[in-house]
């Protein structure tokens, strides 16, 4: 890849100067077929999970980035629908932004910074998002504006943003700010990826009552060929405008390579609520084969929640759920050169 064109990403690129203009692309796409239990509704279905497609332009210091994701309108999350119930794109980033010598700063609809590392490092984004997006604690992007600066060595880099808080598909509630802070630590300098720490904090409100809105959390990734690790832990002090809600997330997952371009993953997530003690528990594993850009995903996730936990409290049926699926999955990506 052109090296400016990894300045497209969220940290910023070590030198700038001397750099083409550049163009660059990137589509996720997945789709497959899945069953779940107990069968109540449409057990067996036909899905969408992934689907996104990332334009930027890089030209002297300064760059523009788009980037849409495929949703449906209507059916169970809406009253209404667009031609139907059909599937239209919609806005996740609209970034605008100006490049120095590591260091970036941007504004528009943004990434959030522990949501968009979070997915890079677990990599399996068409099975599940990570734990704070998979909840509904963190949204992806946000109307805000940013700062990233990355060491040249890229020992430690620092991000912050300022946005509204009420994520990219409301508009704001109150006049409060949300303000978050995040530190990446990578203590192997020959091999970044070696071994990365990550520290989050966010002071936030939601709504239109200004409810607090807080988080913190922390996330240790490893890579030692042929194995990648991951956990991480967030903290909340409200949810979706109830501050009450002070519940804790634990996420741990490890993803193995072998032989014929095959790999196997597990993954597992916690989430504990304060207020009435209830746990809601998710494993995932299974088996992948191929390489970027293409790779067939084949899974099973299974969910045990406590009375409470679920979405109806005390219905014992929902407190149990499996499901297993077939993936296609394809995320290329380039760049070319700007005459």
């Amino acid at each position: 890849m052109i090296p400016l064109c990894q300045a497209l990403s969220l940290l910023p690129a070590p030198e700038t100067s001397d750099a083409p203009d550049c163009l660059s692309i990137g589509l996720e796409i997945a789709g497959g077929l899945q069953q779940s239990w107990p069968e109540d509704g449409i057990s067996t279905a036909l899905t969408l999970p992934r689907s996104r497609l990332e334009l930027g332009l890089t030209t002297g210091k300064y760059r523009g980035r788009v980037a849409v994701i495929g949703a449906r309108t209507g059916g169970l999350d809406s009253a209404t629908g667009v031609r139907g119930e059909s599937i239209v794109p919609v806005l996740q980033i609209a970034e605008a932004a100006w490049m120095g010598p590591n260091i970036t700063v941007a504004a528009g609809l943004i990434d959030d910074p522990w949501v968009a590392t979070g997915n890079a490092d677990w990599d399996l984004r068409a099975a599940a998002p990570i734990l704070s997006e998979a909840v509904g604690w963190l949204e992806r992007s946000d109307l805000g504006i940013s700062a990233a600066w990355g060491a040249p060595d890229q020992v430690i880099s620092a991000l912050a943003t300022v946005t509204t808080g009420e994520g990219a598909q409301l508009a704001e509630r109150n006049n409060g700010k949300n303000t978050t802070a995040m530190i990446i630590a990578r203590p192997v300098p020959a091999h970044p990826e070696r071994l990365a720490i990550a520290l989050l904090g966010r002071d936030g409100s939601r709504g239109l009552d200004s409810a607090r809105d807080h988080r913190a959390g922390g996330r240790i990734t490893a890579a030692v060929a042929p194995v990648r690790l991951g956990a991480e832990a967030l903290t909340a002090w409200g949810i979706a405008g109830d501050i009450d809600r002070t519940p804790l997330g634990i996420s741990a997952w490890s993803e193995g390579s072998l032989p014929l371009d095959l790999s196997v993953f597990i993954r597992y997530d916690q989430t504990t609520e304060a207020i009435d003690d209830s746990t809601l528990r998710t494993v995932r594993g299974g088996v992948t084969w191929g390489s970027t850009p293409m790779r067939v995903i084949l899974g099973v996730e299974h969910t045990d929640a406590d009375a409470q936990a679920v979405a109806i409290a005390g219905a014992s049926a929902l407190a149990e759920q499996t499901r297993v699926y077939a993936l296609l999955s394809m995320h290329p990506s380039g760049a070319v050169v700007l005459e």
